[in-house]
């Protein structure tokens, strides 16, 4: 049967995952890329999520919205 892996192509998802990190979660788990699909109970809720991909060589500024919550939860120096 169908994996978790077959999930991942961008014609299922119908977007450009080539600079993402495709995970999928049912309940809470995450699932294995080799996990059958049958696994899962009919008309089973499955989460997905695109994490984008760590970029190389190029200094990020830190969140603002990151920034507001360190000063709110009161470490705003550690940035």
């Amino acid at each position: 049967g169908a994996q978790v892996a077959a999930l991942k192509d961008r014609e299922h998802l119908g977007v450009d995952v080539s600079n993402r990190r495709v995970r999928f979660i049912f309940r809470g788990r995450l699932l294995g890329e080799s996990e059958a699909l049958s696994q899962l109970p009919n008309g089973a809720c499955v989460q997905c999520y695109l994490q984008p991909l760590p970029v190389e060589n190029v200094e990020a500024e830190p969140d603002p919205l990151l920034l507001a919550w360190a000063r709110l939860a009161g470490v705003g120096r550690a940035f």
